[in-house]
């Protein structure tokens, strides 16, 4: 068997534990509205307990997919520089939909003194990391801002999402989606084959230009790029003050989970990342009751909701 057709079957029988999970954790909600009264408050209640331990039970089985599977989805992806349908469900009354963006092709923000910086929306152009002054949670041994915290310091604030409202990246026309550009996670070093084309050609500007151009054409095409070419590239460059590291395969992917309950909607986001050595020692995050043999040192760095 290839390795594709045995990462295919990993990802069915992912898909299929996501099954079960959901199931399992339908019948244990079922228990719990049987002990409740049938008024609006408890029904309330009950769907959104539903929804937290749904949240609960998928989020080691989307450690394990994001340790198995993120670099070969993405890279067999009709876009995979964009969301990425990961799981979809509907039972009439519940309704689960998970999506996944590689949080690696994104730049990270504190990155945002190298030329990739010009590739980003002109409103996210303007971002500074030294505006931030206070983090808003801390799932790892470091200290990191929501996605939010930037929003609020660009200049048309009313033009910025943190992340798309509806099920993919597509926003309103005229909206930026920070989340489709900027990100907190994963090493710093931006995957090719997943950034966005504006800002893979912005990086690309302090690389040997016959190298860039290579790269470019194999993106575009959706050809393998070597990863002899990258370091080719990375020896050639001319300004290495304002260069960035490039990479061919992803140390983060989101995942934005949304729950439907009888029309009741929760929204969570949720990072997988690979964590170093030494960021496992000082982790304050769990692998969440996922398999550590089949996590290795992927860990969730961050969880939350992101619908209120």
């Amino acid at each position: 068997m290839n390795a594709h057709a045995s990462s295919s079957r990993r990802g069915i029988a992912l898909l299929v534990s996501l099954v079960v999970v959901m199931s399992v954790s339908t019948l244990a909600v079922g228990l719990l509205q049987q002990a409740q009264s049938g008024s609006t408050a408890s029904e309330f209640n009950t769907r959104s307990t539903q929804a937290r331990l749904l949240v609960t039970d998928l989020t080691p089985r989307l450690l394990e997919w994001a340790a198995a599977e993120t670099d070969s989805v993405f890279r067999a992806a009709d876009d995979p520089s964009g969301w990425v349908p990961v799981f979809e469900t509907d039972t009439g009354s519940l309704a689960i939909r998970i999506d996944a963006i590689d949080c690696s092709g994104r730049l990270r923000i504190d990155r945002l003194s190298t030329f990739a910086r010009m590739g980003l929306p002109a409103p996210l152009q303007q971002l500074q990391v030294n505006q931030i002054r206070e983090p808003n949670f801390k799932e790892t041994k470091e200290l990191r801002p929501l996605l939010e915290s930037f929003a609020n310091h660009t200049p048309d604030r009313s033009a910025i999402e943190a992340f798309s409202k509806s099920h993919t990246s597509t926003a309103q026309p005229g909206t930026i989606v920070l989340a489709d550009w900027v990100t907190t996670h994963g090493s710093g070093a931006l995957n090719i084959t997943t950034a966005p084309l504006p800002l893979l050609k912005a990086a690309l500007r302090s690389q040997d230009p016959s190298s860039a151009r290579e790269i470019l054409a194999l993106r575009e095409s959706g050809g393998p790029i070597p990863p002899s070419l990258i370091q080719q590239s990375s020896n050639s460059a001319s300004d290495s003050s304002k260069r960035l590291t490039l990479t061919t395969t992803s140390s983060a992917v989101g995942f934005i989970l949304t729950v439907t309950d009888h029309g009741s909607e929760q929204r969570w986001w949720i990072v997988a990342e690979q964590l170093t050595a030494s960021q496992l020692r000082g982790a304050l995050s769990a692998a969440y009751g996922a398999d550590v043999s089949a996590i290795s040192s992927w860990r969730i760095t961050e969880r939350r909701r992101i619908d209120r």
